[in-house]
């Protein structure tokens, strides 16, 4: 068995003990942040199965590999930002930025169609946002140039999104690494494309260090997912799950045991 297909088994097997505990849990009571954080979970396990469709089509996209490793890893971090345990003040001062850079974003989405219907109502919920944010407390702890860049809509992580990576349990110098190796082939940046020659790179006859490459992406993607779905499933009682109950052991293990992590 190649590394790919002993990475790809291992994701095959997280995604179906994450797709387990995403139903389990649907409809459970929740507050909103955990509500998020819920659907970052789904999104995380989109990505997971998009990975297998992707290492299973005729042409071998590793790059492809890597940006939906990146999704997931971001997937975690962000899902432990959402359910870090603040105060209710300062989950509304991130929840106002969150809707903030949601609100911008869609506001530079339609810059290509300026008449179109809602523009406006968006326009006016970022000066209301904007408001809420410069009259927040937390605001003024804040230097000049970190409010400039709260009240942009650019800010998604407060305090960044590396701080967040560390409460999910990255090892800092790890996710460095292997964020901005996934990033470069994730926005076509040199590192993904200089040394096609040198590499002899091939879409259609993948050589080893493609699919090495892969490897790592599908790794990283399969321990990401894992702990993703593990914090999500908390200390949920899930003896009534045999499923579950059957996995849950041999997945904390892997958890445990994982590089990336510590």
């Amino acid at each position: 068995m190649t590394p790919v297909d002993e990475a790809l088994e291992e994701l095959i097997l997280v995604s179906g003990f994450s797709n387990d505990v995403s139903m389990v849990l649907t409809g459970s009571a929740t507050d909103r942040a955990c509500e998020l954080a819920s659907m970052v979970h789904a999104k995380a396990c989109a990505h997971g199965r998009s990975i297998g469709f992707v290492c299973r089509s005729n042409m071998f996209d590793h790059s492809a590999v890597l940006g939906l490793a990146r999704m997931i890893v971001e997937c975690l971090s962000m899902y432990a930002y959402l359910v870090e345990r603040v105060n209710e003040e300062d989950w509304a001062f991130r929840y106002a930025v969150l809707r903030l850079h949601d609100t911008v974003s869609r506001i530079k989405l339609l810059r290509a169609w300026p008449a179109s219907a809602g523009t406006a109502d968006l326009k006016a919920g970022r000066e209301d946002l904007i408001m809420e944010i410069r009259s927040h407390p937390a605001f003024a702890g804040f230097d000049g140039e970190q409010q400039k860049r709260l009240v942009s809509g650019e800010t998604i992580f407060i305090g960044g999104m590396r701080k967040s990576a560390a409460l999910a349990g990255w090892n800092p110098d790890v996710f460095t690494a292997l964020y901005g190796y996934f990033s470069a082939h994730l926005h076509a940046a040199p590192m993904s494309f200089f040394r096609m020659d040198d590499h002899r790179v091939d879409y259609f006859f993948p050589n080893d260090a493609q699919k090495q490459i892969a490897s790592v992406g599908i790794a990283t993607a399969a321990a990401a997912l894992r702990r993703l779905s593990l914090l999500h499933l908390g200390d949920l009682d899930y003896s009534g799950h045999p499923t579950l109950s059957a996995v849950i052991p041999a997945m904390r293990d892997a958890d445990a045991a994982s590089e990336v992590f510590g």
